[in-house]
């Protein structure tokens, strides 16, 4: 028979995830994706960002699921991670068709994006922080990133590329949330000491997150981040 999580772990746990949910309101209020498009608000900028940030995507999962030998919850993670590679894939190509019928010609490289966050995602290796980091914090700080993006291309009367955030780029991410809480739930039954893990990894990655978005809002000079929220 399956044990329950204990009630304090359990307490702590969602805990955790209501934390991570304030933090990234508040990181979404405070500069969102005008921090990401360095106050350039059209759409051509967020499709860009869209297939750069899907390419980054698919290179660190790939990596993730790139590995031989695993049992447990380190296979669980690395299928999980292939899932989440191949979902980025398709993001990247849904962008890309999109930039391509707006007649933008292609770059190699568009936008270097949350480079602290993803730094810090590449240097994890325990599964719990990569469920924590890539399954659960990272998607919900893009979900509500994406969800701004497709305010503004509903208000640049571009209803083309708020379909494609709403069908294409937003679900896969709300889907690895829910992989995520449920991996992570099930480990936690196992093992409630992991929730160590969990709180300090949703801590670093958020600090890290703010870090990117100060120099990013920085860097993009005085533009009032809450005309998109």
């Amino acid at each position: 028979m399956t044990t329950q999580i204990p009630e304090d772990v359990s307490a702590s746990f969602e805990g955790v995830l209501e934390t991570i949910d304030d933090e990234i309101e508040e990181l979404a209020t405070s500069g969102g994706i005008t921090a990401d498009t360095r106050g350039d608000l059209s759409v051509d900028t967020l499709l860009r960002i869209a297939r750069w940030r899907s390419v980054q995507s698919a290179a660190l999962y790939g990596e993730w699921a790139d590995q031989r030998g695993l049992a447990g919850l380190d296979a669980e993670v690395a299928l999980a991670a292939a899932w989440k590679a191949g979902q980025s894939v398709e993001q990247y190509e849904a962008a890309a068709d999109q930039l391509s019928s707006h007649g933008v010609e292609l770059e190699p490289v568009e936008y270097e994006i949350h480079g602290g966050t993803l730094q810090y995602m590449a240097g994890l290796d325990d599964p719990v922080a990569r469920l924590t980091a890539g399954f659960v914090v990272a998607p919900k700080l893009r979900v509500v990133k994406d969800k701004q993006a497709t305010l503004v291309a509903t208000g640049s009367a571009d209803p083309q590329t708020a379909s494609l955030y709403r069908d294409t780029i937003v679900p896969p991410e709300e889907a690895a949330i829910e992989r995520g809480r449920r991996l992570l739930a099930r480990h936690l039954d196992d093992d409630p000491s992991a929730i160590g893990i969990v709180e300090a990894t949703a801590a670093d990655f958020l600090d890290a997150a703010w870090e990117s978005q100060e120099q990013a809002m920085g860097e993009t000079g005085e533009v009032d981040p809450k005309t998109v929220c």
